[in-house]
């Protein structure tokens, strides 16, 4: 019986696993169907490396070059803020903080991990967006300093 319970277990993950990558193989399927036409006119070398994203503009140019700059500046920047900033936690949680310290620190931590991304992103675009429009005297505090 039990045996059966397991077996039957591992065919409804396995069925679970094999939708996952269909459901994953037909997203890629539609994105290079729908992608075919753009790609056949202005080309692989024009998509990849254009330096210029504007499909409303006539004629029309689709360079993904700048949004691929943008989001390797904007990785750059989150990494550069908070890897010494959690290991810098980290090691003082795990060696330096007493026990009272470590024991309020610790939830608050786990806590934060489980907040998704992009509550923290808008936050950081409706706070510290205009903080940063007025501190550097930019038109827009959407940058790539306030988006990392």
């Amino acid at each position: 019986m039990r045996r059966r319970g397991e077996r039957l277990m591992e065919w409804a993950l396995g069925l679970v696993a094999l939708s996952c990558v269909i459901a994953l193989a037909c997203i890629l399927l539609f994105l290079f169907k729908e992608g075919e036409g753009i790609i056949g006119i202005v080309g692989l070398g024009d998509f990849f490396f254009g330096k210029s994203w504007s499909p409303t503009s006539e004629p029309p140019s689709f360079g993904i070059l700048p949004l691929i700059w943008g989001s390797l500046m904007v990785t750059a920047g989150a990494l550069a803020f908070s890897i010494p900033m959690g290991l810098a936690l980290a090691i003082y949680i795990a060696e330096v903080a007493p026990t009272k310290v470590r024991d309020l620190l610790k939830p608050a931590v786990e806590i934060l991990a489980g907040i998704p991304s992009v509550v923290f992103g808008f936050f950081g675009m409706v706070i510290s967006g205009p903080l940063l429009q007025i501190l550097f005297d930019i038109p827009t505090g959407l940058c790539a300093l306030n988006a990392s």
